[in-house]
């Protein structure tokens, strides 16, 4: 029934479809964690991919062979997503600092904007690769005393990336053709 209800978010958002896949291997200790799957190639894997689970987004499909594939975790300190605090729609970005598997920094969150603890954190559209709306955590502290003009935030991962054993990977069939209208744009 989880399926069933990740494959009509996906869909209703127009993104495609979604593959169920195990995870066969997933680090947590690295500072660029990964996850392998065992799916590849000849399954409809490629590369760019978005994965989410029942409880929000894992990561980013990376590299690709006939059989498995690696996907960047949300616990690597290279990977940012485009997210939004739901209850204020305020645009934000996550990443993990390389400390704690369970918890992730919100940022890019200006001082002059309100924000509380326990607010839900979510993907924005911008991402593409992701439906809008996804959980990715929840906020756990504000420190507002920082020498910044943004705030340092702290949000629990929706994911426990401990205990993570199946994903689903996003086939969005209209990604390729917006990376390219975009890169056109780019051009200019």
């Amino acid at each position: 029934q989880a399926e069933d209800g990740i494959r009509d978010l996906v869909r209703s958002r127009g993104l495609g479809d979604v593959y169920k896949r195990q995870v066969i291997n997933n680090s947590l200790r690295k500072t660029k964690n990964y996850i392998t799957i065992n799916k590849g190639s000849k399954d409809g894997i490629k590369e760019g991919m978005g994965v989410i689970s029942n409880s929000g987004i894992v990561g980013k499909v990376k590299y690709v062979s006939d059989n498995f594939s690696t996907i960047i975790s949300l616990l690597n300190t290279s990977f940012f997503v485009s997210s939004l605090i739901q209850e204020s729609g305020i645009l934000s970005s996550v990443n993990w600092d390389g400390s704690d598997p369970t918890k992730l920094k919100l940022l890019y969150v200006p001082k002059h904007l309100d924000i509380v603890e326990g607010s839900d954190i979510v993907s924005s559209s911008f991402n593409s690769i992701y439906p809008k709306g996804i959980l990715i955590g929840k906020v756990i502290s504000i420190n507002r005393d920082v020498n910044s003009n943004f705030y340092d935030i702290d949000i629990s991962s929706s994911q426990n990336f401990y205990s993570i054993s199946k994903v689903y990977v996003i086939n969005n069939s209209m990604y390729e053709e917006k990376k390219k209208l975009e890169k056109i744009s780019d051009e200019e």
